[in-house]
């Protein structure tokens, strides 16, 4: 049974918050506190006085009444016990009922008590008799030294926590036995029915102790004996009603818990959980998630704490592909994907101290991805739908369509859904984080002493996103996988490579390349297709002008974008030769693009006086450089010799590593031949170019 939801004094609340009543009335009256005022007794001024709610104060007020509480329920039950040894068996009429544990010479028949309350409850009740017959022991051999035997009993039930009449009752109980100090629970004794309980009445007391809010044992009493006197009924005693609800407490605790502490509770404690199958085959169902390191590293001259995308295998409990960011989101997702979908590239140092390369394929296409309902894995959610129909992002949505890979969704807050990553994600924070510099902790308790992630940052004792994310690599590489798992009893990269495979093959790396770009809708103008402020151009865009097409590009390189039709079919790739010519990238454009609106008129006048303001105009490329990348894709290896996948983008693959060659061909021509154009300053700060 819960605790109570019962109403204090002003005065009590003052105790257990520790304050004075005049700051708890205060705290009434600003709404910090939840109070009303009620009818009393006491001499209050119109006979009401505020009486507060104590799940409303403080947490540590809300455990000292929660301590208090406790004592005196422990004090009530005894008490009950001690007035109520044992009860008669009720007389019964009509149904057949089970008979209870019978009584000889005032000890209980332990056959009929396993057969009426069961073994497990029979051995927990003998492991408190065992107790007491203990206790009985060192009492009796108190009584038999004739020194000082009433002091040293009350010091012994004091000791105990019980009083000195207990002890006693426990010597005189336990004369016919040990079995004699088994408590004796009218549900044992005398059966599963109780004296002066009707239908009705047990209706009653389960609509007042069955209800939201965890209603107190003793409240639902005075609400039971109330209804009654209102009611012209006979009222039960408090004992027949604490009894009753200690049987509905031991017979029906998923009922309780669901209308005393609500839906999530029961859920948690009493649902029924499905368990899911172990898949057959390795990459059959691939489970995907992010997680925040419990490490702080150095990133842009700041401490941050970095993530992970991870995918992860169910059959065999391996990694297949990961991404280590300083942000975890829709394009870390479609890296770690790619990453899953090609072979790792480990390096070991033999015995020999040879230091050698080696090509794992772990990884692969996965038959089904389940994945979380976070907003980096669904682009959209309708709302006001009966069904919510959910969409991943499209770069990782196109992975899956193109390749033929099954989608399904966890259920929403309910970590049960993805277990196996979950508890993943509990080794990693386990056995790799506390390794790392500038770990710190998982929890509050944990944090090290004295750890200051800003000092530990300026002393330069943080590592850099790049060394943790290899770290991170070498970890899972040479350690985790080549560990055996407690689950499948053998090492995770074993159980991989052993197979089978859901889906054999790996993917051509061309094909990867295009489907984990930014997908985004476009117009097509006589002069091209903007972007970036910029004009990109292909031949084959003459026919299309006006119409609307699909572009993909990576934001890593963004002088050139690749074209397909709104079905999907592959156009071109267009290109501007300027951010061809200079690498940028899109970071780079917005960055320039956000300081150049506020300071483009200032720019261009300190530009024409001082060559030491002209600086300024280098401060996008220099703080790129220092910060350094954002994100980290696992080590891949190359896919050459091994068995390929056939997808359909293969061939749209092909068309543009063709084109790519091709465009290398004609700039290096033109390099040798044509001058380079002056930019103006503005462009050779977008451009990266130093001038």
């Amino acid at each position: 049974m819960g605790l109570a939801r019962s109403q204090v004094t002003v005065a009590v609340a003052a105790e257990l918050e520790g304050i004075s009543e005049r700051q708890i009335r205060e705290k009434i009256r600003n709404g910090q506190i939840n109070a009303r005022k009620m009818r009393c007794n006491t001499g209050a001024p119109g006979g009401r006085q505020w009486m507060v709610d104590p799940h409303s104060l403080s947490t540590s007020a809300r455990v000292r009444w929660q301590r208090r509480m406790a004592a005196a329920e422990e004090f009530q039950a005894e008490e009950e016990e001690a007035s109520h040894p044992a009860l008669p068996a009720p007389v019964i009429t009509g149904a057949k009922k089970r008979e209870g544990a019978q009584i000889k010479g005032g000890a209980v028949n332990p056959a009929a008590y396993i057969d009426v309350a069961g073994k497990e409850a029979f051995e927990k009740e003998m492991g408190k008799a065992k107790y007491k017959y203990d206790v009985v022991a060192e009492a009796k051999a108190v009584i038999d030294s004739k020194q000082n035997v009433t002091e040293r009993i009350k010091a012994l039930a004091a000791r105990e926590g019980v009083n000195a009449a207990t002890i006693y009752r426990w010597i005189k109980e336990s004369e016919a036995g040990i079995y004699a100090l088994l408590r004796k629970r009218p549900t044992v004794v005398a059966g599963k029915s109780f004296r002066a309980i009707n239908p009705d009445l047990e209706t009653i007391i389960r609509k007042f102790y069955q209800a939201p809010g965890e209603p107190k044992a003793a409240a639902v009493y005075r609400k039971v004996v109330k209804f009654c006197n209102e009611a012209g009924m006979d009222s039960p005693s408090r004992a027949t009603v604490f009894r009753f609800i200690q049987y509905l407490e031991d017979t029906e605790p998923d009922v309780c818990c669901y209308t005393r502490k609500g839906q999530e509770a029961w859920l948690e404690k009493y649902a029924p959980h499905g368990t899911r199958a172990e898949p057959e085959r390795v990459m059959q169902i691939v489970m995907g998630d992010h997680h925040k390191f419990d490490v702080f590293i150095e990133y842009g001259g700041a401490p941050v704490r970095p993530w992970v995308t991870m995918w992860f295998d169910v059959k065999s409990r391996c990694p297949v592909g990961w991404t280590v960011s300083t942000q975890a989101n829709g394009e870390t997702i479609a890296l770690a994907m790619a990453h899953m979908m090609t072979p790792k590239k480990r390096i070991r140092i033999t015995e020999d101290g040879e230091i050698i390369e080696e090509t794992l394929e772990m990884g692969g296409i996965p038959e089904t991805v389940y994945i979380d309902n976070g907003e980096d894995y669904k682009s959209r959610l309708k709302k006001g739908l009966a069904s919510k129909d959910f969409a991943m992002s499209p770069e990782s949505l196109d992975l899956c369509t193109h390749l033929g890979v099954k989608t399904v969704f966890a259920t929403p807050y309910w970590p049960q859904a993805k277990a196996h990553i979950e508890r993943w994600f509990g080794t990693v924070a386990r056995q790799f984080s506390p390794e790392m510099p500038g770990w710190c902790g998982s929890e509050p308790e944990e944090r090290p002493a004295g750890f200051d992630e800003q000092k530990l940052c300026k002393q330069g004792k943080l590592l850099g996103l790049v060394e943790f994310a290899e770290r991170f690599e070498q970890w899972i590489l040479n350690e985790y996988i080549e560990n055996e798992h407690g689950t499948i009893k053998q090492a995770p990269l074993v159980a991989h490579l052993q197979g089978p495979k859901a889906r054999p093959g790996w993917p051509d790396p061309r094909t990867l390349d295009i489907l984990r770009c930014v997908k985004e809708k476009a117009k097509v103008y006589k002069e091209g297709i903007r972007r970036f402020n910029r004009l990109y151009w292909h031949n084959a865009l003459d026919a299309l002008a006006g119409q609307d097409v699909i572009i993909r590009y990576d934001p890593s390189r963004i002088g050139e974008i690749h074209i397909f039709t709104v079905k999907g079919g592959f156009i071109c790739t267009a290109t501007n030769a300027e951010l061809m010519q200079y690498g940028a990238c899109q970071d780079d454009v917005k960055k320039v693009m956000k300081r150049r609106s506020q300071r483009k008129k200032e720019i261009r006048e300190r530009m024409r006086r001082n060559e030491e303001q002209f600086d300024s105009l280098k401060t996008v490329t220099a703080e790129r450089k220092a910060a350094g990348t954002r994100m980290v894709p696992g080590t891949a290896a190359s896919t050459e010799g091994l068995l390929p996948a056939i997808t359909p983008l293969d061939q749209a693959g092909r068309q543009v590593a063709k084109e790519k060659a091709k465009r290398q061909k004609i700039a290096a021509v033109k390099e040798a031949c044509e001058p380079k154009r002056e930019l103006d300053p503005i462009e050779a700060m977008i451009l990266g170019r130093t001038i």
